[in-house]
């Protein structure tokens, strides 16, 4: 019966020192912890999820890990004519509910790049006024689900595949 105590304890510690719900981040309206959403990109580990409101955010984002990014009341991501809005470099990202606007000349309102396995998914998002709507270089199994695009100066989608030699 001692034996059982301590597996049940050794379990027990286990589980509470790995906890298994991610985090989820604020970013803008009242009483959240960060103005900017590349800012609660940083602060976030992966797995977390990170909840923007409606707004307009001048900034560009770049993901670099597994998380996810949910628009509450469809905020905008605004690159202000300085590279892409978004920026994606990871498996595992979810992006819903986002406006993308305004990046320069051959960026795009989201780019995704070197990411080959169980990527994630957009969904629900609208891209305008854009160089390009969406990015997909050197990357695979990339799930695209209610896109809307509007006012693409240059190409709506863009796939830009390298193929390597085999050895």
């Amino acid at each position: 019966m001692r034996n059982v105590g301590c597996i049940v304890a050794l379990m027990l510690l286990v589980l509470l020192s790995h906890p298994s719900e991610c985090t989820h981040i604020a970013v803008g309206g009242e009483g959240a912890g960060f103005r900017s959403i590349q800012d609660a990109v940083n602060a976030a580990e992966e797995g977390d999820t990170i909840e923007v409101q409606s707004g307009i955010y001048r900034e560009n984002v770049m993901v670099d890990r597994p998380l996810t990014l949910q628009g509450i009341g469809n905020p905008v991501i605004d690159a202000g004519g300085n590279g892409s809005c978004l920026e994606l470099s990871s498996n595992g990202i979810i992006v819903e509910g986002f406006t993308f606007i305004n990046s320069t000349s051959y960026n795009s309102g989201i780019d995704v790049t070197g990411v080959t396995d169980d990527f994630g998914i957009i969904q629900d998002n609208y891209i305008s006024n854009n160089s390009v709507g969406i990015a997909i270089h050197s990357s695979s199994n990339i799930t695209l689900v209610k896109i809307q695009l509007e006012i693409i100066n240059l190409v709506a989608l863009n796939l830009i595949m390298q193929h390597q030699a085999p050895f």
